[in-house]
């Protein structure tokens, strides 16, 4: 069977304008640089130390260390690189 491509109609070129403005605007945050970046520090066994969630340079979100055995030691709570709320040992 042979498929023939045939030119967008009149009714299809506002749906595929409005896709496509959709996606730009779901993506451009990767492309303005607001997208999250993680970081990761390690023992020197392998495991875990730390995990910090950055944005736009400042701390953003979660931040969690753990002991050299792994167990959780503290977590907090950033916005906009500031505390906004700790748990466990609450470092």
């Amino acid at each position: 069977m042979r498929t023939t491509w045939k030119p967008l109609s009149k009714e299809t070129k506002p749906l595929t304008f409005l896709l496509a403005l959709t996606f730009l605007f779901l993506f451009s945050g990767s492309v303005f640089g607001q997208e999250t970046e993680v970081k990761k520090e390690y023992w020197d066994n392998g495991k875990l130390r730390s995990e910090e969630h950055y944005k736009d340079g400042k701390l953003e979100g979660r931040m969690t260390w753990w002991h050299e055995s792994g167990e959780k030691r503290s977590e907090g709570h950033f916005k906009d690189g500031k505390k906004t709320d700790f748990g466990l040992n609450g470092i």
